[in-house]
């Protein structure tokens, strides 16, 4: 009981409300490269996936829907 005391936030030291999922996304396009986190479908703004590589080199342009990625063809 006492550990979860400690690691409990107070309304003092917890974030502000996030101004909405289109922020978040938009947050994530912006800086997801700097973590290895790439947008993978321009017509998909939050679907990102983990791409190691980007943290040094960027993000490969997404496709421009999930009919043009190699992966999803059989």
């Amino acid at each position: 009981m006492a550990v979860a005391v400690v690691l409990a936030l107070t309304p003092s030291t917890t974030a502000p409300p996030s101004p909405g999922p289109l922020a978040a996304t938009d947050r994530l396009s912006e800086h997801g490269a700097e973590h290895g986190l790439c947008r993978v479908y321009a017509n998909e703004p939050w679907h990102h996936e983990l791409r190691p590589d980007a943290v040094e080199h960027g993000c490969p342009p997404p496709y421009p829907d999930p009919t043009h990625d190699p992966r999803t063809q059989r």
